[in-house]
């Protein structure tokens, strides 16, 4: 399909520009050096998701709980308002 208008032309070259990038970004070079697409990638993380949909939030404090001491440092880089952050204030 030949473009028609100046816009189309320029969403085509954005368009290339942006899966040119995508096929040379770290993950895009990581599953074909693997010989993985984005699902059999993804697909490896089900367990993980299948353990905390049921028990989240709860599931990945106790995790975290496991790897935090008393008197120790937390460092939370999320971006809401603390609602893992919080809990652990006062580790027991």
């Amino acid at each position: 399909m030949k473009p028609t208008r100046a816009e189309s032309t320029e969403c085509l070259t954005w368009s290339q520009a942006w899966h040119d990038h995508r096929a040379h970004s770290a993950l895009e070079s990581n599953l074909n050096r693997a010989g993985l697409d984005e699902e059999a990638f993804w697909s490896r993380y089900s367990a993980w998701v299948a353990a905390m949909r049921g028990d989240y939030p709860r599931a990945l404090l106790e995790r975290v709980r496991t790897y935090a001491t008393p008197g120790g440092s937390l460092l939370d880089i999320g971006a809401g308002a603390g609602a893992f952050a919080f809990p652990l204030v006062d580790i027991p």
